[in-house]
């Protein structure tokens, strides 16, 4: 992951990429998955050579973005929850600023 977080902040830390061409990454995935796993024609099982330890490799690695994933919607369901508590705090203070402003039309409707 460090060698793919390089080439990502090397290449600028674009939010998206739609850039079709991965090129830059080949080589660093190669060294940790083995070039067999990324040459696989999508129609056949993935090689995983389970002599040279590639398999446990890729375990890790598939883990690892297991673990940001959970994380991120770990996050994510935090703000949802903060933005739902906001807008509930906003329409608590509006319907409370009706009612303030309703009292204040009726003292001064009653000359009070």
């Amino acid at each position: 992951m460090d060698d793919l977080h390089g080439i990502w902040r090397r290449e600028g830390a674009a939010a998206t990429s739609d850039d079709p061409s991965f090129d830059d990454v080949v080589p660093a995935l190669a060294r940790h998955l083995a070039p067999a796993v990324l040459a696989f024609d999508e129609a056949s099982p993935i090689p995983l050579p389970q002599s040279d330890g590639t398999g446990h490799g890729l375990v890790r690695f598939v883990t690892h973005l297991q673990q940001l994933l959970v994380e991120r919607d770990e996050q994510l369901a935090e703000r949802v929850s903060a933005v739902a508590l906001r807008d509930t705090i906003i329409e608590e203070l509006r319907r409370d600023q009706e009612t303030v402003m309703q009292r204040l039309r009726r003292k001064l409707a009653n000359g009070k």
